[in-house]
This record gives C-alpha cells, sequence and structure tokens, in this order.
C-alpha cells in the first residue's frame, strides 16, 4: 500500500491530515498522518495492519474519548470522520438487526437441503447442528451420614438418603431443526421434539437447554455452533454471523411461531 498517496479525514475534526515521516532517534522512522488545524493536531500512527489514534489536542472531543488508542483501517477512520462507526461497530448493530428480524419472522431460516432423518410430509429442514453433545439433567441418589460408636458396643445415629439433579453427557450426535420438529440423531441416543410442546429455551454461547411440556428433566445441547457461519443480508451489507445458543433459539421460536 502506497501510505505516502492515501487520504485521509482527521476522524477528530473532520479536517484535512498531512502525511510524516521522521527518522528516530535509534532506528527506523515513525510514519503518522497529522491534522492540519492547530487546534486540533490528531495523530494517527501507522501501523502493521492500520492507523493508531495516538494523540490529540481535543482531549474532551467525543470521538477522542471513544477511539483513542484504537488501530483501524484508513477506511474505517474516514468513514468516523464523515459520522460513521467502526466494523466492528457496525457488525455489532447488524447482529441486532438480525436477532430481530429472526425472531419477528423476516428472515429465511434454510440453510440446508438435506439432513440424515427421514422428514414428515411438508416439513422442511432449517440448520444441522454436528458434533453437538446431549446432557439431560438425572437425579442421582446419595447415602449420608453414618452412625457414630459413643461407647463399646453401643451406636447413635444412621445412613440416609439424599437426592439431587446431576448433569449429565448421554450422547454426541447431530441435532436438526426443521419447520415441525427439533431433532437429536446420536450413536446411541434419539430425540424427536414436536416444537408446539417447546415451553422454555434458555441460550447459552455455545448451545440450548430445553423444557418441554412432556419432558420433566432439561435436556442440554452443547457444542458443535464454533464452525457455522450464517451468511445473511442487512440493508445492502453482507454479513457473517457465528452461530451461538441466542441465534439458534430465537430461529426455534420463529418456527414456532409459523406454525400458527
Amino acid at each position: 500500500m502506497d501510505i505516502e498517496n492515501q487520504k485521509i479525514k482527521c476522524p477528530v475534526c473532520g479536517s484535512s491530515t498531512d502525511y510524516i515521516e521522521k527518522k528516530k532517534l535509534l532506528f527506523g522512522k515513525s510514519k503518522k498522518y497529522i491534522c492540519q488545524r492547530i487546534e486540533c493536531l490528531t495523530e494517527l500512527n501507522i501501523k502493521e495492519h492500520g492507523l493508531e489514534l495516538k494523540r490529540s489536542k481535543q482531549i474532551n472531543n467525543e470521538i477522542w474519548n471513544k477511539y483513542k488508542f484504537q488501530t483501524l483501517t484508513f477506511r474505517e477512520w474516514n468513514r468516523i470522520a464523515e459520522g460513521g462507526i467502526s466494523d466492528k461497530e457496525q457488525e455489532e448493530k447488524d447482529r441486532i438487526l438480525v436477532l430481530d428480524k429472526i425472531k419477528n419472522g423476516e428472515v429465511n431460516l434454510r440453510f440446508i437441503n438435506e439432513v440424515p432423518i427421514i422428514l414428515k410430509k411438508n416439513e422442511v429442514p432449517y440448520i444441522m447442528i454436528p458434533s453437538v453433545e446431549f446432557h439431560e439433567d438425572r437425579m442421582v441418589r446419595h447415602a449420608v451420614g453414618g452412625a457414630v460408636r459413643v461407647m463399646k458396643g453401643v451406636y447413635l445415629g444412621g445412613t440416609r438418603s439424599e437426592s439431587h439433579p446431576e448433569r449429565r453427557h448421554i450422547d454426541t450426535g447431530s441435532l436438526i431443526l426443521t419447520n415441525k420438529r427439533l431433532v437429536f440423531s446420536g450413536s446411541r441416543k434419539g430425540i424427536d421434539v414436536d416444537l408446539r410442546k417447546i415451553i422454555s429455551i434458555d441460550p447459552y454461547k455455545d448451545g440450548i437447554a430445553v423444557n418441554r411440556s412432556n419432558k420433566k428433566n432439561t435436556e442440554w445441547f452443547i457444542g458443535g455452533m464454533e464452525d457455522i457461519s450464517l451468511s445473511m443480508q442487512i440493508e445492502e451489507r453482507s454479513q457473517s454471523y457465528k452461530l451461538d445458543g441466542l441465534i439458534l433459539k430465537y430461529m426455534i421460536e420463529s418456527a414456532i411461531s409459523k406454525m400458527g
């Protein structure tokens, strides 16, 4: 990249900048852009992957306080100078829009065409997540307490049984969402959930916990999402989002709402 010929505006005040190259005392050169306005003198230091907002006389400026010491691209700094935001901020805003659109049924949920299960009449596959761990809360009993010897031949107390829920890994397989069902297909365990039976879904970074009306214990579907990206179009911008528990929750809720 020919950095000397790059045009960049000052992100703090919007004025033009000058490219300056100076020798360092020991070795190398310092390369930077400096705002032409004497009241501003904002400096953007050239780094390997962009420009760092290094210093400014406008220490109370909103842009300075928001982006100081961050390294962004030429394109991002020029966008910010025109009143825009960074790529990261735009991605975060787009993610909120995506979640709202998924939740409100405004996004086509179909990301696959074939799945390794037999589909029912008019059933459409939406997404398949491989290598998902199925966990289930099981009640486990333990003996607590015990007899205490108070003198030779004399014991007081005894044992009693207590139970508590314990989450156990039952199987690993594929989790498939269709317009009618949530299906887990494992090597030892198969689960077929009618979407209309789902009472609640708790999302996590790498999975979901499902409660349904005909099942006493919570069912956990964990993992397998880290390698799945969903490409979506948001206001003429194409964005790719890593699948997580919250997106999957909204996809399931959207599918349920479309069932009527």
